[in-house]
């Protein structure tokens, strides 16, 4: 019995301290503070709690409204932050959670830390109320967070962005980047410029204020835009230790957007084209330059730059000048060259020598006379010697030449087809004219002097190459080696490929001429012919209908009178006809037989009367008719002819 009657003392000493009234904070203004109490299962007759803070730069001045007053209970306040709330008719604040009353405070300085402490709390039969409390608070509560972050840029500069809910009297940030390579070099523009606030930098920090007063606006805006230093490689930047103060000096919190990728595109530095002694120096550029310097270097050490001028540096005014190995240029003007792709510049090379060329030292500056970063282009083969296939003959073709140095010596292959042609010499051409011994295996040429004697400069047919066989084939040159008189082995380009037939069998017809009047009783066939192999002949055709096979260079066909094509065919001696062009000749002419005037194929009294009807001039006859009435071939239609006419038809 006494165990449990314990039991009950406890438990009855356990409810009555559990917690029947809940204070806490609730919404929060610039001056103004409401104390929530939520007391859902007992009415409150009265009150007194204790608001404290963790410094004297806040104070309770003053309590109202809420449930309290709503009540008809007077409501005090103590300059120790106790505030007591009761009734002098009796009444109380119904069970239920609602704001219990709204403190009026005041504060100075930095923030405080503000808590609810102290409570007493009686319900109506004066009985004490448990009591537990809401977390504390800061006062003046945090300002909503400002967000910086990156906005557009290009290599060198970029945007600063920020978002606010609240205007800013200042702020400063740093721009930090791993690894450490960039600082920031100015910071100009944006709404901070727009305002008229005073910004500097240092290294990597930016600092803005107002030394009037000055404001930026709540809302989006572009802060301000910097100019960093060129980092020698990627790098991430980014922004933080930021610092916003608001109107009143009180500290605004910072958000961060994404940290900023540098990629570091290199300006290429690099050789174009190659002309005598002149060769171009490209520039491909991701920025602006303003200005440039770089050495030309050769392997061996033959060459001087003699001059330099022309390309984008001329278009944009830039001063250019040089040494025997370097060039500089930049604008006394500020002007730049625009990012883009160009011809730098030309630079002339003293003398033409065989050599490699290499670009190296370059330094090139930005407008903000940052260095830029460089890369630079393959070396150069300097000068390069080009050889091409040139004309096409019947048995061979021309090697031509352009070599901008003197040459002393050549070699290089020629591929082909094999099973089809034969290269069988070479000869002709500068190489001969300069006395160069040149010999050739199946697919190999060699050139040179046994005197010391060269080809000079220039641009023309090096020799000519022939070839045995009959067929059609790809040549192409490759493997040169050029020599110029120093023994230095020059650059060598090639032209393209070509596809050729070599030894092609030729036929043409030398009579009858193509629109000639032919008059005779057969036609007499006449023709020239080159590159026919043994049993090689002629198929001859007269529109288009086979007369005969012939096997020597004339021959006769018997023509009926009027307008006929031949055509005459090489064909080899399976009598299968050559396909090439050139094996198919063709000639068209009109055929009579002599006195033949009306062209019936007959002789008789109507020739006769047609020929008296020309010389009268009853009739004009054609071209056809006049030949074959011109029996005596003298030029003249007369009796001459109608004698011999009678006579043919007497026979």
């Amino acid at each position: 019995m006494k165990k449990l009657l314990n039991v009950v003392v406890g438990l009855l000493a356990i409810n009555i301290t559990l917690a029947n009234v809940t204070l806490s904070f609730g919404n929060i203004s610039d001056n103004q503070i409401e104390v929530v109490a939520d007391n859902s299962n007992d009415a409150i007759a009265g009150f007194q709690f204790v608001v404290s803070a963790n410094n004297g730069n806040f104070e309770v001045t003053g309590a109202s409204g809420g449930s309290s007053e709503e009540a008809g209970m007077s409501i005090s306040t103590s300059s120790s932050g106790t505030v007591l709330g009761f009734s002098l008719t009796g009444a109380s604040i119904p069970a239920g959670a609602g704001v219990l009353t709204v403190l009026d405070v005041s504060h100075s300085g930095s923030p405080s830390t503000v808590c609810l402490s102290g409570a007493v709390i009686s319900d109506p039969g004066a009985s004490g109320l448990g009591v537990e409390y809401g977390d504390c608070i800061e006062f003046p509560p945090p300002l909503p967070p400002a967000t910086l972050s990156f906005g557009e840029g290009d290599m060198g500069t970029v945007e600063v962005l920020i978002e606010s809910e609240t205007d800013i009297a200042g702020f400063q940030f740093d721009l930090s980047d791993a690894p450490d390579a960039v600082d920031v070099t100015s910071a100009t523009g944006g709404i901070a410029e727009a305002v008229g606030f005073n910004v500097s930098t240092s290294g990597t920090t930016v600092l803005g204020f107002s030394l009037t007063g000055a404001t930026i606006p709540a809302g989006s805006h572009v802060l301000t835009l910097l100019t960093y230093s060129f980092p020698t490689g990627d790098t991430e930047a980014c922004l933080d230790n930021a610092v916003l103060s608001s109107t009143d000096g009180t500290s605004i919190p910072a958000l961060y957007g994404d940290c900023l990728d540098i990629v570091v595109p290199p300006v290429t530095l690099s050789f174009g084209n190659v002309s005598g002694s002149s060769v171009d120096i490209l520039m491909d550029t991701p920025y602006d330059v303003a200005g440039f310097q770089f050495d030309v270097d050769d392997s061996p050490d033959v060459l001087s730059i003699a001059g330099v001028g022309g390309g984008e540096a001329e278009a944009a005014g830039f001063s250019v000048s040089n040494s025997s190995s370097t060039v500089i240029g930049f604008s006394l003007t500020g002007a730049t060259i625009s990012a883009g792709d160009y011809t730098l510049t030309t630079i002339t090379l003293d003398p033409i020598a065989a050599t490699t060329l290499c670009l190296d030292g370059a330094i090139l500056s930005s407008p903000s006379g940052n260095s830029l970063p460089i890369a630079y282009g393959d070396c150069l083969d300097y000068p390069p010697v080009t050889l091409s296939i040139g004309n096409v003959t019947g048995d061979g073709l021309e090697i031509i030449m352009d070599n901008p140095l003197s040459v002393a010596g050549f070699q290089f292959d020629v591929s082909y087809d094999a099973s089809a042609i034969n290269l069988s010499g070479a000869g002709g051409g500068s190489a001969e004219a300069a006395g160069f011994s040149v010999s050739t295996s199946a697919t190999t040429v060699i050139g040179f002097s046994l005197t010391g004697a060269s080809i000079d400069a220039g641009n023309g047919v090096l020799l000519l190459l022939a070839f045995d066989g009959f067929g059609e084939s790809e040549i192409c040159l490759g493997n040169a080696i050029v020599s110029d008189p120093s023994g230095n082995g020059a650059s060598v380009q090639y032209g393209d490929c070509v596809v050729a037939s070599f030894n092609k069998p030729e036929v043409s017809i030398d009579s009858p001429a193509d629109g000639a009047i032919v008059v005779a009783n057969s036609l007499e066939v006449s023709v020239s012919s080159a590159n026919l192999s043994e049993g090689d002949h002629y198929h001859a055709y007269i529109d288009g209908e086979m007369t005969g096979m012939y096997y020597t260079d004339t021959f006769s066909i018997d023509v009926s009178p009027g307008e006929h094509t031949l055509t005459v065919v090489v064909a080899d001696a399976s009598h299968t006809l050559y396909e090439n062009e050139e094996a198919t000749a063709t000639a068209s002419f009109n055929f009579a037989n002599p006195g033949d005037v009306n062209q019936d194929g007959n002789l008789n009294v109507l020739d006769i009367v047609s020929t008296v009807n020309y010389i009268l001039g009853a009739i004009s006859p054609t071209d056809v008719q006049f030949a074959a009435a011109d029996n005596n071939s003298d030029g003249l239609l007369n009796v001459l002819d109608i004698v011999l006419i009678v006579n043919l038809i007497l026979g």
